[in-house]
């Protein structure tokens, strides 16, 4: 019925009452057990029922949040809070960790995703969140001291990870379906400095590597320094033959000659913005399987210090000359070798010029204490505790090199036989040379001198 025209019509459900004013809703959320809204901020508002107020819908909850974390002797407590307003949900005490291995854990499921949250042993909580229909699924570890760790897990397998540690280090990781990683690590400026410093390693926050051929893992290591900075590339699968190597713009590689092995990884010294990877870079050659320097070997020709005489062989018991343990040195410091009159010229220019050797007799067959000399003078002459060495025949070591000596037997690089002789005047074979040139690498990374540097 169409009521005639001046009659009032009584307001009901399907024709509601026009408001009197325009609202003006309050920022602020109101809410009670199941919704939320906005008031409006209207002294004369007669608006009623809040389901026609502005924003109103049910809360929506969050994720735990943990307000103080339990002990072994005292519990804790956590709660839900709605993502839109705030409002507490729920609230549930932590029970004490009793001095328990294990931890406890919880859990929730809203629409397609479902939540889960573990109280670890050491005192971080991971929440894992899984959500239905894509198969994501997202674990996040908070630690006691600040640093997180988020894992982002596809259906496909690869995964996206983001660390931030207690010390500022952060880095994100991608991880293929066939296990191979993109990371980019940035270092804050108080690490680098106290590295640089006190020739501290910095560790990497990343899966571990495997250092394969073919492998195209790859770490982008942000340092903001002009200097290098130490650090260690997590890795499994390592052998004498594993090396650090930086990848340039054009793609192509450059083998960094001092990376050692640890027990875990590579350490290595990098530049602000190089890419990095591990390779495994050993050599094929025949006659060393078995050879008791063969890891020495290996060591040396993987980091391009040593050739081989041919393509398959090292003749390891070859002997070494004078002018091939400047060359290697100066391989090992980066020196730029320009082509000379012989094949050593710049080699031995080098090696006069930095004070390492006399540069004379380049030809001779290099002896032991010789070698010795060339290797502590690199060091930089460094101090030594004057404590007599045992061997029978120590005074055939001669004046000149009876420091370097001292130097090379106190740090493993210089060892005696078993008859109880030193030999410093014998003549180094190719595989001595190897054997030494390795302890000598890793005595630089345990001193913190760094090839290329000013010493």
């Amino acid at each position: 019925t169409i009521p005639a025209t001046g009659e009032e019509v009584p307001p009901t459900e399907e024709t509601p009452q026009p408001p009197s004013h325009t609202h003006k809703w309050d920022a602020a959320w109101a809410n009670d057990e199941g919704h939320h809204w906005h008031e409006c901020t209207e002294a004369d508002c007669d608006s009623s029922g809040n389901s026609k107020k502005d924003g109103y819908g049910e809360h929506i909850a969050g994720n735990w949040v943990v307000d103080k974390k339990a002990t072994s002797k005292q519990p804790g407590s956590r709660h839900k809070s709605c993502t839109v307003c705030g409002y507490e949900m729920e609230r549930e005490t932590i029970p004490a960790t009793g001095g328990s291995s294990g931890g406890s854990s919880s859990g929730s499921s809203s629409g397609n995703t479902t939540v889960s949250t573990n109280r670890n042993p050491d005192g971080s909580t991971t929440i894992t969140s899984t959500n239905k229909t894509t198969g994501i699924v997202t674990e996040t570890t908070k630690k006691p001291d600040g640093s997180e760790i988020t894992v982002e897990t596809q259906s496909d397998g690869s995964r996206e990870i983001a660390v931030k540690q207690a010390d500022g280090i952060a880095a994100t990781i991608h991880v293929d379906q066939d296990g191979r990683a993109t990371a980019d690590v940035t270092l804050p400026g108080q690490v680098v400095g106290a590295a640089q410093e006190s020739g501290k390693i910095v560790s990497l926050p990343l899966p571990p590597m495997v250092s394969e051929r073919g492998n195209t893992s790859t770490v982008t290591v942000h340092t903001g320094s002009p200097h290098p900075v130490k650090v260690k590339v997590p890795a499994v699968q390592l052998s004498s033959g594993t090396v650090a190597v930086i990848v340039r713009e054009d793609g192509s590689e450059e083998v960094i000659r001092a990376s050692v092995s640890a027990a875990d990884g590579i350490i290595a010294a990098v530049a602000d913005g190089e890419i990095v990877k591990l390779l495994d870079n050993s050599k094929d050659f025949f006659d060393v399987s078995s050879h008791w320097a063969e890891e020495a070997i290996q060591f040396v020709a993987a980091r391009e210090l040593f050739s081989g005489t041919a393509a398959e062989t090292f003749t390891p018991d070859a002997p070494m000359t004078r002018a091939m343990a400047m060359t290697i040195l100066a391989h090992l410091d980066g020196a730029d070798l320009p082509e000379g009159p012989v094949w050593y010229s710049a080699s031995v220019h080098w090696a006069v010029d930095k004070g390492i050797s006399s540069g004379e007799y380049p030809e001779h067959q290099v002896t032991r204490e010789q070698l010795a000399t060339m290797l502590y003078q690199y060091a930089g002459s460094p101090d030594t505790s004057n404590r007599e060495l045992s061997f029978s025949d120590m005074e055939e070591i001669s004046s000149y090199a009876r420091e370097a000596v001292r130097w090379s037997v106190e740090n493993g690089i210089l060892s005696g036989y078993g008859n109880d002789t030193l030999a410093p005047g014998r003549k180094a074979t190719r595989a001595e040379a190897a054997a030494m040139m390795m302890r000598f690498i890793h005595a630089l990374n345990e001193m913190q001198v760094q090839p290329g540097s000013e010493i």
